[in-house]
């Protein structure tokens, strides 16, 4: 017959074991949920690098005269800032120590304001078969 110390010391034993395990648990859940906030977090930013290439590469290919209006979002997914730049052939976006870029693959060359502000239209326009940004 177990006595009653004993059953209460297995108890706390039971117990513990299963509060490591718990925690063991939690703190893998929390790591995933923020890898899965990363890469939320990455795509949304590849997604418009992607969407403001294409309009540059667009709007060298119509052609002299061509104008376009592109709106950037005021944040990324889950509401991180961001900032946005168009250096060299290239539109890059950078968040929290994540950094993603999209090629400009037309040949034409890009000037204007390349530091891009967020939450805002910007006018692309292909002006003597050159893309300006305002």
């Amino acid at each position: 017959m177990i006595k009653r110390g004993q059953f209460s010391f297995d108890l706390m034993i039971v117990v513990g074991i299963m509060l490591v395990l718990f925690l063991a648990l939690f703190q893998f859940y929390v790591g995933k949920a923020e890898g899965a906030a990363n890469t939320r977090a990455k795509l949304s930013a590849k997604a418009i690098t992607d969407s403001l290439a294409a309009r540059i590469n667009s709007v060298a290919q119509s052609g002299n005269g061509t104008v376009s209006r592109f709106r950037l979002p005021q944040t990324i997914a889950d509401g991180k800032n961001y900032t946005i730049g168009i250096p060299g052939r290239r539109v890059e976006v950078s968040a929290d120590g994540m950094s993603v870029s999209s090629l400009i693959s037309a040949a034409a060359t890009v000037s204007g304001d390349l530091n891009l502000k967020k939450g805002g239209e910007i006018q692309i326009s292909n002006v003597d078969n050159g893309i300006f940004v305002e």
